[in-house]
This record gives C-alpha cells, structure tokens and sequence, in this order.
C-alpha cells in the first residue's frame, strides 16, 4: 500500500493543504506547525480514530462545523482508488471511490498504517487501557469476527452497566444481557490470547534488531477472568452481580485485561531504563507492521512522528535497517536529519499548517 496524496481541510490547524506523497516523505518544522496533524491525518484511514485523542470534535477546526480528509492510495488489492472521510460532531461519513460507506465497521483495516510515536513509551508506563487499545486495533483491523465481538461486547456492556443505575435492579433484563455479554467475552480473550502469542515472536525477533544489548523481551497476557467457555464466563459475571450493582459498573470481564512488557523476565515499566523501554515499544510497532502484513496481505505504511531523535545513533542505524524498501515510509522532526548521497527522500518545510515541498535528497 502506498499514499499518493493527501488532502486535510479544517482538520486541527490545516485550512487546507493538498499534499502529495513519495515513497519516503520527511515533514520537517518547529513544533505546533501540523507536522503531526498531518501524520495523525493519514492515520486515520485505519481505524477511523486519532493515535492521539479519541476525541473527533477536537479534530474540527476552531470555529468550523467539519473537517474532511482527502487520500489518493495505491492498494494491493483494490488498485488505485480515493477515500474521503467527513468528520463532524454528529460522526463519520465516509466515501469509496465516490459511493458512500454504508458501515464504517466495514472500512476497518483496508488500508493498514502503523504510527510510531514518542509517547509509544506509555505502552509500558502508562494505564491498562492504552494497552488494551493498542490490542483491540491490532485485532480489530485484521480480524472481522474479533471487531464484531468487540463492538457488541461495548455495547452490551455499556447497557448492562445502565442497569445498574436504577434503583430497583431488572433481573430478567440482567441475565439477557449476561448471556450476551458471556458468548463474546470469550471470543475476546482467545482471540487476544492467540494474537499476543504471534506478537510476541514476532516482538523477539524485531528487539534483537533494534536493541544493541541481547536481552529478551516478552509480553505476558493479563486477563481479568479466565474464563474459556461461555458458561464459566456467565458464572463469573453472575457472582460478580452484588458488586457491579454497588460499584454500578461492571467489574469482571475482558474490559479490563492488560497485558505486561517483561525484558530478561523482569517487569519493563519498573526495572527497565527509558532507552530500554523506547527500544521495547519501537520492536512492538514494527512487530504490528509484521502482523498487518501477515494477517492482511497488504503492507503497511510506516508514519514515525519525531521518533527519530529519541533514539541514539545505534538504535537509529538500526531502526533504518529494519525497514526494506516495500515500506513507504513518512516521517517528521523538528529539523532536517543528517543525509546520505543517495537520492530518495522528499523534503517538506511544515509552517503553520501549511506545507512547502523542497529537494528530493538521501536520509540517514
């Protein structure tokens, strides 16, 4: 898969910017120029969500009513075809070679990107729920019965958790949606349990690339319930009732499962440096560009926002030799990098959302 073009109006800072793209783009500016807007832009034909904020109303601009995005893309299976998404504060609408969506859960995935950024590192520091997210949109994008599951289960949840807001408790109301909820909680966790399994050989092999010490990582699956089968599902939310009416919410279920980040056995988040941490969340998104490509078929484009400069020489060189010249690869900084003599990147200036194509020059 590879952007031929973007176009963002009334997107964040953007008034409007048509944006072409080559197979390796390096947006370059002071910060608050809209080097990300534009990077968190093309992110968002994957899942149609921000990697910054699950807030769609802050990605209007100031004083306008919506914000739309424009792609050209070059697609392994579809061809060359054009999306356009409208963003409002009521929702989403999009358009496929000019004919409407009828479902956006059906647009999750087609066009697969991975965004490396520098708050990545709060995978390993931050709270359970960033984790959780980074997993259900790995799975959400290549697999339809998980997104399916996956939307339902919030759904039933979120009325479940309703009923627990009334005074009196509706019973028969209660176990209908236990019975529900317990049929796609356990499609949840094998599933999440299997794809953890594949990323994490996949994170072993992408960490012994990138990292310059040999130290192995792994990623420890952290359900909230056991539960394997629906009927030891529906037992688990049944005795968890008497609680969940107390708390008005409900307490057990693959809602809150996290997953750890180990190196050399030991928990990351505590006993691991922040170059070390960095390493692990780098060797973890290029360990979903592995699995996108594996599941998908498609290759996906690789958007890294100012991660360069967080990493050292070393790890830098590294990270280059990874990626092979299938990727297209767009990335951004505060000033341009150090270059080679090979022609192959494209330079752009990013001044107050406007964007000013420069030479096509090498990239170290």
């Amino acid at each position: 898969m590879r952007f031929i073009e973007i176009r963002a109006q009334q997107y964040r800072n953007i008034d409007f910017a048509a944006v072409p793209l080559s197979q390796n783009t390096y947006f370059y500016g002071k910060n608050g120029q809209g080097k990300t807007n534009l990077l968190e832009g093309l992110n968002f034909v994957t899942a149609l969500r921000s990697f910054r904020t699950h807030e769609s109303n802050t990605l209007i601009q100031h004083g306008k009513t919506m914000a739309s995005l424009y792609y050209k893309i070059e697609h392994e299976v579809e061809g060359e075809c054009e999306v356009r998404i409208d963003i409002t504060p009521k929702g989403k609408t999009l358009q496929f070679n000019q004919n409407p969506v009828r479902q956006n859960s059906d647009f999750i995935g087609i066009f697969p990107t991975v965004a490396f950024s520098s708050e990545d590192i709060h995978l390993v520091r931050g709270a359970p729920l960033l984790r959780r997210r980074f997993l259900d949109l790995s799975l959400a994008a290549t697999d339809r019965e998980y997104l399916t599951a996956l939307l339902r289960y919030h759904k039933g949840l979120k009325e479940r958790n309703a009923l627990f807001r009334h005074e009196k408790l509706n019973i028969a109301a209660l176990e209908a949606f236990d019975a529900l909820l317990a049929q796609d909680a356990v499609v949840l966790i094998r599933k999440r349990q299997q794809a953890l399994q594949e990323l994490n050989e996949l994170l072993e092999s992408y960490h012994n690339s990138v990292s310059i010490d040999e130290e192995l990582p792994q990623l420890q699956y952290q359900p909230n319930t056991e539960a394997q089968d629906p009927e030891h599902m529906l037992a688990v939310l049944q005795k968890s009732r008497e609680r969940d009416y107390i708390m008005k919410a409900t307490q057990k279920g693959p809602h809150r499962d996290d997953f750890l980040f180990r190196l050399q056995s030991n928990k990351a988040q505590q006993f691991s440096s922040e170059g070390q941490q960095r390493t692990l969340v780098i060797a973890l998104r290029l360990a979903q560009v592995a699995y996108f490509e594996k599941k998908k078929g498609i290759i996906p484009v690789i958007l890294a926002d100012d991660i360069l400069g967080q990493l050292d020489s070393r790890r830098r060189e590294a990270f280059w030799k990874t990626l092979d010249d299938r990727y297209q690869i767009i990335c951004t900084g505060t000033e341009k990098p150090e270059l080679l003599d090979q022609p192959s990147w494209q330079f752009t200036a990013v001044q107050n959302g406007a964007y000013h194509q420069e030479e096509v020059l090498g990239l170290s």
